[in-house]
C-alpha cells in the first residue's frame, strides 16, 4: 500500500483504522510515513487501532520506531487531520516519549486536529492560530496523552481565557505539564479540571497546579472537584490563590 500511495499524488485521505499494521513490527508504518512525505495533496490520515507502538492486547514489545518516523515526516507533509488513537502510545502510562515528541514537532506541522487517545483535539484553537477565548473539552474521554498535547499547545496562547477539561482522565503527570503551561498562558481566568484523578497517586499534580495558580494574576475561577486530592494538596492550592474560591 505504501508503494502504491507514493504513486498517487492526488490522494487526499487515507483511512487504515484497525488493521493491526504495527503488529509484526514498525516496518509497515515506517513505509507508510515515507509514502506520506511524497503525497502533496494528502490532508487526512487515520491510523487508529494499529498497534503502532508494537503492543496489541497486552502482547508485543513496545517500540517508538514508527512514531519517531511519523514525527520526522509530518513537518514535510500537508496533513491537517491525524488520528492516532487506540495505539497504546504511552504503553499504558509507562512511557510518554512518543507523546512528548509529537507535542514537540506540532508547531512545525500543518496539523489542526489530532486524536491521540479517543477524541480529536483542536490544535489550531489550542495554539491560538485560530483565536478563541474559551475551549471546552469536558467529558471527551481524554487521557494523559491528550493532556500533554494540550499543555504543549496552549503555552503562549494570548487569546485563551477559559479552559474546561472536566470529567476526563488527565491524571497527575499531565496535570504537572498543564501547570507549566498555565503559567505561560497570560490571560487565563478560568480553569476547570474537575474529575481528572489528578491526586490519585499523590499530591504532586495539585501542588504543581498550586504553584502555577500563584503566578496567574487574572485567575478568578478554579474547579478541582473530585480529584482525590489530599489535605496537603488542597491546602497548597487554597494558600496559593486565597482570593479565589476553589471548588473541591
Amino acid at each position: 500500500l505504501a508503494e502504491a500511495f507514493a504513486q498517487m499524488p492526488n490522494l487526499t485521505s487515507v483511512d487504515l483504522a484497525y488493521n493491526d499494521i504495527g503488529r509484526g513490527g514498525p516496518e509497515g508504518t515506517i513505509a507508510l510515513a515515507e509514502a506520506f512525505a511524497k503525497m502533496p495533496n494528502l490532508t487526512s490520515v487515520n491510523l487508529s487501532g494499529n498497534a503502532l507502538c508494537g503492543v496489541l492486547y497486552g502482547q508485543g514489545t513496545f517500540t517508538l520506531a514508527a512514531i519517531e518516523k511519523l514525527c520526522e515526516v509530518l513537518p514535510s507533509t500537508n496533513i491537517s487531520n491525524l488520528n492516532l488513537a487506540a495505539n497504546k502510545l504511552t504503553n499504558d502510562g509507562k512511557d510518554m516519549s512518543s507523546v512528548l515528541k509529537m507535542a514537540e514537532i506540532l508547531p512545525s506541522t500543518s496539523i489542526i486536529t489530532l486524536n491521540v487517545d479517543g477524541h480529536p483535539l483542536p490544535i489550531d484553537e489550542l495554539r491560538g492560530t485560530k483565536p478563541v477565548d474559551a475551549i471546552d473539552l469536558a467529558s471527551k474521554g481524554l487521557g494523559v496523552a491528550s493532556g500533554i498535547i494540550i499543555a504543549a499547545c496552549i503555552k503562549g496562547n494570548e487569546h485563551l481565557q477559559s479552559i474546561n477539561l472536566a470529567s476526563n482522565s488527565i491524571q497527575a503527570e499531565a496535570g504537572v505539564k498543564l501547570a507549566e503551561a498555565f503559567k505561560l498562558t497570560p490571560n487565563l481566568t478560568s480553569v476547570n479540571l474537575a474529575e481528572n484523578k489528578i491526586g490519585r497517586n499523590g499530591p504532586e499534580g495539585a501542588i504543581a497546579l498550586a504553584e502555577a495558580f500563584a503566578k496567574m494574576p487574572k485567575l478568578t475561577s478554579v474547579d478541582l472537584h473530585r480529584n482525590w486530592c489530599n489535605e496537603a494538596a488542597r491546602q497548597a492550592v487554597n494558600q496559593a490563590i486565597p482570593s479565589v474560591t476553589v471548588r473541591w
